[in-house]
C-alpha cells in the first residue's frame, strides 16, 4: 500500500461535482442551530469523499470510504428529521456491514493478483 492520489479525467469531474454539491449544501442549509459544527462536519465529509475520488490504491479508497461514515453519521444524527438518532444508527450499521463485502472483495483481488505475479 502506498499513498497515491492523482486526478484523472473521471476523478476531476467527480471532485468538481463534489465541490459544487458542498457549495449548494452550504447555501441551502442556512440553519442557525449549531451552524459552525454543521459546516465543520460537512467539510470533513467533503474532504474524505474527495480523497476517495482521487485515490489510486484500492485499499486507500476503502479507507476513505469508511472514513466518510463518521461525518455522515453525525450529520444525520444532529441535523436529521424526527427519528434522526435511529436513522443514523441504521445508516451506520447497514453501511458498515455492507462494506465488509467490499473489504472481502478487495482481499480476494489482492490475493489473486499477488499469486499471479509470483507465478511469473
Amino acid at each position: 500500500m502506498a499513498y497515491d492520489v492523482a486526478l484523472d479525467g473521471i476523478s476531476l469531474v467527480m471532485v468538481v461535482l463534489c465541490a459544487l454539491v458542498l457549495l449548494l449544501a452550504l447555501l441551502g442549509a442556512r440553519d442557525k442551530r449549531r451552524e459552525a459544527q454543521f459546516v465543520s462536519w460537512l467539510l470533513v465529509l467533503t474532504s474524505f469523499t474527495m480523497g476517495g475520488f482521487v485515490a489510486h490504491d484500492l485499499l486507500e479508497f476503502f479507507i476513505f470510504f469508511e472514513l466518510t461514515l463518521v461525518p455522515s453519521y453525525f450529520l444525520v444524527a444532529m441535523w436529521g428529521g424526527t427519528k434522526r438518532a435511529q436513522a443514523a444508527l441504521k445508516f451506520f450499521v447497514y453501511t458498515f456491514t455492507g462494506s465488509v463485502f467490499l473489504f472481502v472483495g478487495i482481499l480476494y483481488l489482492a490475493s489473486r493478483t499477488s499469486t499471479s505475479s509470483r507465478a511469473r
